[in-house]
């Protein structure tokens, strides 16, 4: 793996992970519900995980969009994963605001609408597939 990932297990769930190094026997871990690892060749942390933080990893099986204020950049990168529409953040300023609220996934012009009245953002449809999201001017 070149890149992070992180393992949550539903309730009643439990995962078993294996890591494997060069030349050494495995590492094993089972992960229980309430838990969550952090790993990628190796296993990074194991972390107790309040029920909250798992609804919200969980919120997509229920069409949901959750945001407790994380980056706009974050927000919209999770928007993105959803929309065939892309939304860029134009003003790097911008990418650290922090956001948060309730959505439908797929509501991708309520969501904007939000971040816009909320944050003073400019947005702009460029096209059918693009948004760009800038400081509103004066």
């Amino acid at each position: 793996l070149s890149e992070r990932a992180s393992l949550a297990p539903a309730e009643g769930a439990i995962a078993k992970i294996e890591s494997f190094m060069d030349d050494q026997s495995p590492t094993r871990i089972f992960v229980d519900a309430g838990y969550s690892v952090v790993f990628d060749t190796e296993i990074r942390s194991v972390e107790v995980m309040p029920q909250e933080a798992i609804d919200h990893k969980l919120a997509w099986q229920r069409s949901m969009l959750i945001f407790k204020g994380d980056f706009l950049e974050d927000a919209i990168n999770e928007i993105n994963r959803y929309s065939t529409t892309q939304i860029v953040i134009t003003d790097p300023s911008l990418r650290k605001i922090r956001v948060g609220g309730y959505f439908k996934s797929g509501e991708t012009e309520a969501m904007l609408k939000a971040f816009e009245s909320m944050f003073g953002l400019q947005i702009t449809r460029v096209n059918d597939d693009l948004i760009h999201i800038s400081k509103k001017e004066g």
